[in-house]
């Protein structure tokens, strides 16, 4: 699992190589001077933004949900993207194919909902995934303190579960 994050100090906990995020959000260090590019976003919606992404995106369908993504409630969307979707998924391999995609910088997972606003979306659920599945804590990026996994703030309330600091 260590190929699969990025280490600090000996004690720390390594840090992740993978957050979720919105399609427009500011990803770190970019249109800053002197900033390097540390971050590449990685589209898992069913579409793509017409405009205000910029360049450098790549899609990863994969973990795109299936054409009901809008008609169903948040239970039903729950089951079907993790009986639909993750299942048939190898998620040490999904996880190889995002850093390979991601070229060494950190991978950022990301679709429309925007991080502060009260609607669930499916990012949270590859978040909740990786953690059930390998331990890698996925956050969302600038949300980093709100939780990962099944603490993820991009769950709907009804299936979070939150962890006492």
């Amino acid at each position: 699992m260590d190929d699969l994050m990025t280490s600090h100090n000996a004690g720390e906990a390594p840090s992740p190589k993978i957050v979720t995020s919105c399609w427009y959000s500011a990803l770190p260090g970019i249109g800053t001077k002197g900033a390097t590019d540390t971050h590449k976003k990685l589209g898992i919606s069913r579409g793509v933004p017409r405009s205000g992404v910029g360049a450098g995106f790549q899609l990863f369908k994969i973990l795109q949900p299936g054409p009901w993504f809008n008609s169903v409630g948040p239970d039903e969307y729950r089951d079907r993207y993790f009986d639909e979707v993750l299942a048939p998924l190898d998620p040490a391999e999904i996880v190889r194919r995002i850093e390979q995609l991601a070229g060494g910088k950190t991978a950022v997972l990301v679709c429309y909902e925007k991080p502060h606003d009260d609607e669930f979306c499916h990012r949270a659920y590859v978040s909740a995934w990786l953690k059930d599945k390998l331990g890698i804590d996925v956050p969302e990026l600038g949300r980093e303190a709100d939780g990962v996994g099944w603490a993820h703030p991009k769950l709907p309330k009804q299936h979070r579960v939150l962890v006492p600091a």
